[in-house]
């Protein structure tokens, strides 16, 4: 597991698209910002000074949604190249307290949907409350959008994020804050102080990115608090006292997404996602990554855990891990091709399972020649493509000696799509330690169990073992791991997520149309002769 996590400065819909640490720093202390004064370019910008102009008979307080960097966030962000940009959308609106003591009041109207009609969010809003004021500062509440208290806020036990790097939903999640209005001439502006707690994920896969897979759902559980639900609220933010008891319901929190690729890096403008929580200390939390694949209906999830974290009201924490999948290539050869299957040709190379084009190698074609098998005659070996994979001798030893087991629930990404099967075979090393009687010689290359050596003699060496050991082998640093990516034959891809065929580099005696292959599926592995016309996959002795 390879987790990173540290406090941000400000609630990133996307967080910083720069390397981060693993160190955990303290939580700064929250205070109530002042609020700056407008720079020149804010002056000058149309945003800002649209919509300015109050309705009769009422007070203007006016919120900026991004100040600097550790400026403030109202119900949703994006990263927009080096900095942090925050904005106010649709729903969002304000609660004030007149006179000390008096029920707050919800703002009559605002000029947000005036200033976003051009687009979802804007940088600045102003807020209209009904009648004079005649104090100089006011307190301010924000309980959410949509939320009709001001005295309690409810934390989503599900949200939902459609697009990378842009949480329109922070404000129904339970994302709240507080503020002092000050006034400023004829209005008042202020600035909130977040007072929930922020995770913003960017899941990536340092094996590659997945293809076809999806990020679909970010799933947090906490084993001993609430992390979601409803929460009194008051000027010093959420009351934390009045946390719910833990249950399956509030110790989880579901952040559904809007199929995101994952990367092979971390990338917020790919996967960034942000999931409000309650403030807190947590342990044994466990956070699980759904990934699917709509055209193989293939679903997996990944889980990791943390020991425990912590969060202070208005902290954020990234938290990046690595899904750790095992991405596969796409490419296929004929026996021995100087080029693979579809080189020249991988717009066409069929993706599905059955799935067939015309333009896969044909003999007598010129333009084929690179991609067409080699005619060697035994006992040649592969010289080309086929040059580094296991000879004949060697997959004799694989299947004999492997200790295959089936694994139809690790999955992998190859030809453009998630899958599931493949085996697990131990390694030559492995095979040396562990198979009895331990008389033989273990020269791998040279000979087999049986002391032939398939590679010069002109007999066959056919071999085959059933399978009756299935799932992930305990002591995987002894194996390695074939997928089963199937063949093709006359450009149509078979039997991917099934069976696999693995050249070797060994040719048979007899023909020159037909080398040695290993073959694998749920309960069987073989070694066998195979048609070199056939598309099958490459590989490296282990």
């Amino acid at each position: 597991m390879k987790l990173r996590f540290v406090p941000l400065s400000a609630l990133a819909v996307l967080l910083l698209a720069t390397a981060c640490t693993s160190e955990q720093t303290a939580p700064s202390v929250q205070e109530t910002p002042k609020t700056p004064e407008p720079t020149e370019q804010e002056e000058g910008s149309d945003e800002f000074r649209s919509f300015r102009s109050t309705p009769p008979g009422m007070t203007a307080f006016f919120g900026r949604a991004t100040v600097s960097s550790r400026g403030t966030l109202r119900s949703t962000g994006s990263y927009e190249g080096g900095d942090i940009t925050f904005y106010w959308t649709k729903g969002d609106h304000v609660w004030i307290q007149r006179t000390p003591g008096a029920s707050y009041e919800r703002n009559a109207g605002s000029d947000i949907e005036q200033r976003i009609k051009n687009g979802k969010k804007t940088r600045y809003a102003e807020f209209y409350f009904n009648g004079p004021f005649s104090g100089s500062t006011f307190p301010i509440r924000y309980t959410g959008s949509m939320n009709a208290y001001s005295d309690r806020v409810t934390i989503a036990s599900r949200q939902a994020q459609p697009t990378p790097n842009e949480a329109m939903h922070l404000g129904v999640s339970g994302d709240c804050g507080t503020a002092v209005a000050t006034r400023e001439g004829r209005r008042f502006d202020f600035t909130l102080v977040r007072k929930a707690a922020y995770i913003t994920f960017t899941p990536y896969n340092s094996q590659g990115e997945i293809e076809g897979g999806r990020l679909t759902q970010i799933k947090v559980t906490s084993a001993d608090q609430a992390i979601n639900g409803t929460f009194g609220f008051d000027d010093n933010g959420l009351q934390l006292n009045t946390r719910p008891s833990h249950n399956s319901v509030n110790g989880s929190t579901t952040l559904i997404l809007g199929s995101f690729t994952v990367p092979s890096r971390a990338n917020a403008y790919k996967t960034g996602a942000i999931a409000v929580i309650a403030p807190g200390s947590y342990r044994d939390v466990t956070i699980e990554y759904t990934l699917e694949d709509k055209g193989t209906g293939v679903t997996a999830t990944i889980t990791k855990h943390i020991p425990s974290i912590s969060f202070a009201a208005g902290q954020r924490r990234l938290i990046s891990h690595d899904l750790d999948v095992m991405v596969f290539d796409d490419r296929y050869y004929m026996w021995d091709a100087q080029q693979e299957y579809w080189y020249d040709y991988k717009r066409s190379q069929p993706r599905e399972i059955y799935g067939q084009n015309d333009n896969y190698p044909r003999r007598g074609r010129r333009r084929d020649a690179q991609r067409i098998y080699s005619t060697a005659d035994f006992p040649s070996q592969g010289s080309a493509s086929a040059r580094n994979n296991p000879n004949v001798n060697e997959a004799h030893w694989y299947v004999e000696g492997g200790n295959a087991h089936w694994d139809d629930q690790t999955v992998w990404s190859g030809v453009g799509h998630l899958y599931r099967g493949g085996v697990w075979i131990r390694t030559q090393q492995a095979i040396r330690e562990n198979y009895r009687p331990r008389r033989y010689r273990f020269n791998f290359t040279g000979e087999t169990y049986n002391y032939y050596d398939f590679t010069s003699r002109d007999v066959i060496a056919n071999h085959s073992k059933r399978i009756i050991r299935s799932g992930k082998p305990s002591s995987t640093h002894e194996y390695f791991f074939l997928p089963a990516l199937g063949y093709y034959i006359d450009g149509k891809l078979k039997d991917i997520g099934s069976q696999g065929y693995y050249w070797t580099r060994s040719s048979t005696h007899g023909s020159i149309h037909t080398s040695y292959a290993l073959n694998f599926r749920r309960d069987f592995i073989q070694l066998y002769m195979v048609d070199r016309k056939y598309g099958l996959r490459s590989w490296e002795s282990k």
